[in-house]
């Protein structure tokens, strides 16, 4: 009886999975994919001939009527090979690759590759997944790829991958971090560009509505002849179904359905340990540290910035206390206080000293406009980082998203708490906080 019951409810379960997998194919027909490769600096030119060996070896394995196209960007987003090429001609074209820019526009290439897939498609992308001077934003992005059916595979390129940022732009769209480019075989990648372009197939062709019913042709047919019955010797009428027919339709039903309900049990409970708005994994108390780091970023960039020759430059780290009459320093108690003071260190030019305001933050970068201050050096962004103040006498660095980062006490940090004798180097330029005693009547 037990195996009569598992068998029937294996059939059905064996017959729907042969039909998806032989369906695949024909789901992934016509739908497009993308090849985004991030031609910046950021990548060395051994890292990005890394990046165009492994796409050489992907590309041949995908199927020659696919539609694709491959965006490059860097300073902007480019059709190298526009879309609906075949794959040998994207591959044809990767060769030619060069680092070249000043600046990584990642999130406004995205969105440009994205829109350019209007019935839904594949964006594989290829970068350190680090966003420099976008226009747009992740959210945007995201927004995008669910109204047009999108899915982007993230691969990792350079010898300093923000895998959290490709791991979240693949979450929002439903698609696969696959990992770095050293770690991924072509064969996997091609894979994974098929899963996903079937996937897009399948739900494009479920919300596709159907075709308008056809009136059904007037034929008369006769009656169907009543159901077959055998009488037994006794002269009693006897049904031809078997007797252990409904029990094992009734037990394979209760199968499935406690294993429909088990998956949806784990879909829940894989759910719970996500962020429902970003889609990062929770920390133990059940926050979410990204959306945490996201708005405390958020808070920091509303601070005014101040203008360039607004910086007040001191001599050296001594503040001169004003002389008060015998009775009134005997009268008045002085608090000391410690204000830092920020020391600027340039290649090939002397240090100089600043005091830090406590209302407005300082700006850095190689750009002269919207900086405090314009430091021309090669190896910063434009706009590379902000020194902003929280009260209190305390301070925190917020990066601006910059090409090559920035480093407090040798480690890489996107926010930081600064304190008195912290060292922060950002390109070729070294920041150190020096505490200075500042008395107040």
């Amino acid at each position: 009886m037990w195996r009569a019951a598992v068998l029937a409810c294996a059939l059905p379960l064996t017959c729907a999975a042969g039909a998806a997998a032989q369906g695949s194919g024909s789901a992934a027909g016509g739908v497009p994919l993308v090849v985004a490769v991030d031609t910046s600096r950021s990548l060395t030119p051994a890292q990005l001939a890394e990046v165009v060996t492994r796409l050489e070896e992907t590309l041949p394995l995908l199927p020659e009527e696919t539609g694709a196209g491959l965006l490059i960007f860097d300073d902007a987003p480019r059709w190298l090979v526009p879309l609906e090429a075949s794959p040998a001609r994207l591959a044809g074209a990767l060769p030619g690759l060069r680092p070249q820019g000043e600046h990584t526009q990642l999130n406004d290439a995205l969105f440009f590759a994205v829109r350019a897939l209007e019935g839904g498609g594949v964006v594989l992308l290829v970068t350190d997944g680090r966003d420099e001077d976008s226009a747009t934003t992740v959210d945007d992005i995201a927004r995008r790829c669910e109204a047009q059916g999108v899915r982007i595979l993230a691969l990792g390129a350079g010898s300093r991958v923000d895998r959290r940022s490709l791991r979240r732009l693949a979450l929002l769209s439903d698609g696969t971090y696959l990992g770095t480019v050293g770690e991924v075989a072509a064969p996997a990648i091609a894979g994974a560009v098929a899963a996903a372009r079937t996937a897009v197939g399948v739900e494009r062709d479920r919300l596709r509505p159907p075709p308008p019913a056809l009136p059904a042709p007037q034929i008369s047919t006769p009656p169907p002849p009543p159901p077959a019955v055998a009488e037994s010797d006794g002269g009693r009428l006897e049904s031809p179904e078997p007797s252990w027919r409904r029990p094992v339709v009734a037990g394979g039903g209760m199968l499935l359905a406690a294993a429909l309900a088990f998956l949806l049990w784990r879909r829940r409970l894989k759910a719970s340990r996500h962020c429902p708005r970003c889609g990062s994994e929770l920390d133990a108390g059940g926050d979410c540290t990204y959306c945490a780091a996201e708005e405390r970023r958020r808070r920091l960039e509303e601070v005014p910035v101040l203008a360039p020759g607004e910086l007040q430059e001191v001599s050296d780290k001594t503040v001169l206390v004003d002389r008060l009459a015998l009775d009134e320093q005997l009268e008045e108690t002085r608090l000391l206080t410690q204000q830092l003071l920020l020391e600027v260190r340039e290649r090939g030019a002397p240090p100089r000293l600043y005091a830090l305001d406590d209302e407005h933050a300082v700006a850095i970068g190689r750009n002269a406009e919207g900086n405090t201050l314009f430091v021309p050096d090669p190896a910063l962004s434009a706009h590379h980082l902000k020194i902003v103040p929280r009260g209190g006498g305390r301070y925190e660095l917020l990066d601006l998203g910059s090409t090559n980062g920035t480093f407090v006490n040798g480690e890489r940090r996107q926010l930081a708490t600064l304190v008195a004798g912290d060292v922060v180097t950002a390109g070729h330029l070294e920041l150190k906080l020096i505490a200075s005693t500042d008395p107040l009547r």
